[in-house]
């Protein structure tokens, strides 16, 4: 999938193929259709703030919508198909991150589903 990433603190950010996550046990796997750039990412990406243990190359974004694909065994939370939004700021930081075509996380991440009917405007 692609995703943008920074190989390590304080490199360019830029697109590459990295492989696709697959739901573990109790998570869910979302398809994302959009993203929300957030100064966030490019304090992380730099290293200014090291808030928790991180993972290379960092898979850049922390808020994203989109659709869940699959769920993990065990999983309750969520179905296929069901339209997500979050905020995904989670440990280590870098292996949840929402500048991507797929995300996995864990069911009880902080997901809400998008309500029925709700249509942005335009």
């Amino acid at each position: 999938m692609r995703a943008v990433i920074v190989q390590e603190y304080g490199s360019t950010p830029v697109v590459a193929e990295v492989p696709t996550p697959q739901p573990e046990p109790r998570q869910v796997l979302i398809r994302l259709q959009a993203a929300g750039m957030n100064p966030l990412d490019y304090i992380l990406a730099t290293g200014a703030w090291r808030p928790a243990p991180a993972t290379f190359p960092m898979v850049l974004g922390a808020d994203g919508a989109g659709v869940v694909e699959r769920v993990g065994e065990g999983t309750t939370r969520f179905a296929p198909a069901e339209p997500v939004f979050g905020q995904l700021f989670l440990p280590p930081i870098g292996s949840h991150g929402t500048y991507a075509e797929y995300v996995a996380v864990p069911q009880d991440a902080p997901l809400a589903r998008v309500p029925d009917g709700w249509q942005p405007r335009l």
